[in-house]
């Protein structure tokens, strides 16, 4: 899917079509919320004061978190 793209070996990216795609076929309402209480508990656990302004930011937008931890499984399979 991302060699069609271009090079596999690029950054991934929150807004391309793998992190998309694959945002959209793991998104149901249940992971989300675990991610959620994920980042929550990830917050209340003490951060400094840039994590916890990225730690809020994923916190107010739902979609964002989700495309980001998309994003991130992708990055990880094509590293």
């Amino acid at each position: 899917m991302r060699a069609v793209e271009g090079s596999p070996q690029r950054e991934v990216t929150i807004d391309e079509d793998a992190a998309v795609r694959l945002a959209d076929e793991l998104d149901s309402a249940e992971r989300r919320d675990a991610l959620r209480r994920s980042v929550d508990a990830v917050r209340a656990g003490g951060l400094g004061p840039r994590a916890r302004e990225a730690a809020d930011a994923l916190l107010a937008d739902d979609g964002f978190a989700w495309r980001c931890l998309a994003t991130g499984l992708l990055a990880d399979e094509v590293s």
